[in-house]
């Protein structure tokens, strides 16, 4: 693979500064053994030419301080043609890959030990097509510089970084097809308390993530124990008891 791409399972993706959060954890995780799903990882140096061709003109060249500026350049990378050279490389490594793919961020600082960033940058799932590929990478790469992964960013103590951006690569993984998807915490995220929450909804799990579906909820208590199950309605349970516990054990 070219010197900007290489596989999620290389050396080169198990540093964060290169990979991003999400990549670099994910690849430490497949090296310990864990099912991850083959791919590879776009670096952000990967960008630093589209990203200088959207902002030349500009009296504030380069720069991103400021809601407007920001806004700008994200319209600008959405409508900035690649070159043949960049496009060239993004599908020599898409075409290594057999059916559809997810296209996802991998910031550095997400899916850290203090910030998730759920749902405040872009995925695209069941991308199929070399041109639809391009289109996704070029979506959620841009999507660093949307106003509310600043204002994430500056919520949470970090207003010098909010102001230029960060780093962010982008990871690229086959596809599932998943009968459940979601989130699992090995402690309660409010009270600290050491219980396994799972909360999972049918299909793809981003729904979870991004917040804008009430999932089904299993807590898990510290003797390995179900102690709730919280599910709305008369729908049916996705996971059964045994398939919690296995969850459970797996975080």
């Amino acid at each position: 693979m070219p010197r900007d791409v290489f596989p999620l399972d290389s050396r080169r993706a198990l540093s964060v500064e290169r990979s991003g959060g999400k990549a670099a954890t994910l690849a430490r995780l497949a090296r310990l053994g864990f099912a991850i799903p083959p791919g590879f990882v776009i670096s952000a140096s990967m960008f630093e030419g589209v990203e200088r061709r959207c902002a030349s003109g500009d009296a504030d060249r380069g720069r991103t301080h400021g809601p407007e500026a920001r806004e700008n350049l994200h319209r600008r990378l959405l409508e900035c043609p690649l070159s043949d050279s960049e496009r060239r490389t993004l599908l020599e490594a898409y075409r290594r890959f057999d059916g559809p793919v997810a296209v996802r961020s991998s910031f550095v600082g997400e899916d850290g030990s203090k910030d998730s960033y759920a749902g405040q940058l872009e995925s695209v799932f069941g991308v199929e097509s070399e041109a639809d590929f391009v289109e996704a990478v070029r979506r959620v790469y841009a999507s660093r510089f949307r106003c509310e992964l600043a204002s994430y960013r500056s919520a949470r103590g970090r207003a010098n970084e909010a102001s230029n951006g960060g780093a962010m690569s982008v990871l690229v993984q086959r596809m599932l097809d998943p009968v459940a998807g979601g989130v699992a915490f090995s402690a309660d995220p409010v009270s600290g308390r050491h219980t396994v929450i799972i909360e999972s909804t049918a299909g793809l799990g981003d729904g979870v993530a991004g917040g804008s579906v009430t999932p089904q909820r299993h807590v898990v208590d510290a003797r390995g124990v179900v102690n709730r199950t919280e599910i709305d309605g008369d729908q049916e349970a996705l996971l059964d008891p045994d398939r919690v516990l296995e969850l459970a054990d797996l975080v």
